[in-house]
């Protein structure tokens, strides 16, 4: 689910920029806000990816998987809860609420870039041990039939960690049904 929620908020914000262009008009047209702060929330996301997959996979080689994924889901949390708040506060001054936003965004992407390297590492051992489990059960069976069934567990080890990065396609496009289905709730003609 990590990985669902990094990318529904992370993608967010490419898809809100056009409503926030309508929101802020002279904050985007470089009268109240820098080009570069505008830019920094894209930029902190990603600088904050690239310190966590760095930092929190070294961390967790240290601490144990447990103990990342908690510290990940921690970074995540408080970066996530901050934007909400910073939404709900600032509002009214656009630059202001653009800069929480891009500390906020770095904070979130450092748990979103842990997420990463723990995910991928948890459901490869996690499909490595259901595989080593099956082969003790099966070890009764003839040598035939346990090679035919060796390949089918390799295949199966592949679909887990897919499935677990399937995850981030399905964010993205909950993210694009939600604003969807919120602009045309609140204002079917579209932004005035």
């Amino acid at each position: 689910m990590g990985l669902f929620g990094e990318s529904y908020l992370l993608f967010s914000v490419g898809t809100l920029k056009p409503i926030w262009e309508k929101l802020y008009p002279d904050c985007f047209a470089g009268q109240t806000c820098s080009t570069s702060l505008l830019h920094s929330m894209t930029y902190a996301a990603v600088i904050g990816v690239i310190c966590g997959m760095t930092v929190i996979g070294i961390l967790s080689n240290a601490i144990g998987r447990r103990m990342g994924s908690i510290v990940t889901a921690t970074f995540m949390s408080l970066g996530s809860i901050g934007l909400v708040c910073c939404s709900l506060f600032l509002w009214n001054d656009a630059e202001t609420l653009f800069l929480s936003m891009s500390v906020l965004l770095f904070i979130f992407g450092i748990g979103v870039g842990g997420e990463y390297p723990l995910s991928a590492s948890s459901a490869s051992e996690r499909s490595m041990m259901e595989m080593r489990e099956r082969a003790k059960l099966e070890s009764l069976q003839q040598h035939h039939q346990q090679q035919q069934h060796h390949s089918r567990q390799n295949e199966g080890r592949g679909r887990r960690v897919l499935l677990v990065f399937t995850m981030q396609g399905m964010g993205i496009l909950l993210n694009a049904i939600t604003l969807t289905i919120l602009l045309y709730l609140y204002n079917p003609n579209g932004l005035q």
